[in-house]
């Protein structure tokens, strides 16, 4: 998704993993993001901390989630998952874009809203 964390502070953060090499004698702080963090942040710590910081803002933007239930003989959408071919795909050769596709379209049909 993006090239740089997106959290505005970690590049306050002064580790060695942020430090990157220029060629002025002064370094400079930044990371890019991680793969396992949705393409937006390092780690697992700037995510938590981005959160923390606009959760008023993305609870206000998506609302509320309200009581929701289900039968318990209804499938759940990792169940479905697994049955369907893609499931067995290496993670190099769509793997991820075919999940996504998947519960974008799991979600679509079985959710009412």
């Amino acid at each position: 998704m993006t090239k740089y964390c997106q959290n505005r502070l970690c590049h306050f953060n002064n580790t060695t993993d942020r430090k990157r090499a220029k060629k002025s004698a002064e370094p400079y702080y930044v990371n890019r993001t991680a793969r396992g963090y949705f393409g937006m942040f390092c780690s697992q710590g700037c995510l938590h901390e981005y959160f923390e910081m606009y959760k008023d803002r993305i609870l206000a933007m998506v609302g509320e989630q309200f009581k929701m239930t289900r039968k318990a003989s209804e499938p759940t959408p990792w169940v479905e998952w697994q049955q369907q071919r893609e499931y067995n795909l290496p993670w190099n050769e769509g793997y991820d874009e075919a999940r996504a596709r998947f519960m974008e379209q799991w979600i679509r049909n079985n959710l009412k809203m």
